[in-house]
């Protein structure tokens, strides 16, 4: 038995239309043994920044110029300009969001340090508090 098929079986029909006897097969859908959430989808608010929209529109238009013609030798490059069409948009994305993130660090760096400020305010003298604050 193979496990793709469901059901195997000989229609009849009726006399005298035909002296075959169809064959009919149903088969199991071909699915990936688990279901999960895919592949992960491209960052597309990237899109929304002039400059990186139009470096990534430029880069696409070159790797489609780039692309095989014959249709079996465009099917063998499809999967790897797909790996570097992700690549190109998470590095696009990133660059996008390296400011936010640098601001972020910065900020974390700066509550830090005022928490340090105030934790040596709460424990000095009364009179040496405003001081260590001002450090």
């Amino acid at each position: 038995t193979l496990p793709h098929v469901l059901r195997c079986c000989a229609e009849s029909v009726p006399a005298g239309l035909t002296d075959h006897r169809p064959v009919v097969l149903q088969l199991a859908l071909a699915a990936p043994d688990g279901w999960g959430p895919g592949g992960r989808r491209l960052p597309v608010r990237l899109l929304a920044a002039p400059d990186l929209a139009t470096a990534f529109r430029e880069w696409a238009a070159g790797q489609a110029a780039a692309a095989p013609q014959d249709g079996v030798d465009f099917i063998g490059w499809w999967p790897g300009f797909v790996k570097r069409l992700r690549a190109k948009a998470r590095a696009l994305h990133m660059r996008q969001h390296a400011p936010v993130a640098a601001s972020l660090v910065e900020d974390r760096r700066s509550q830090a340090n005022m928490a340090r400020a105030f934790d040596q305010a709460a424990a000095a003298p009364p009179l040496a508090a405003p001081a260590a604050i001002q450090q």
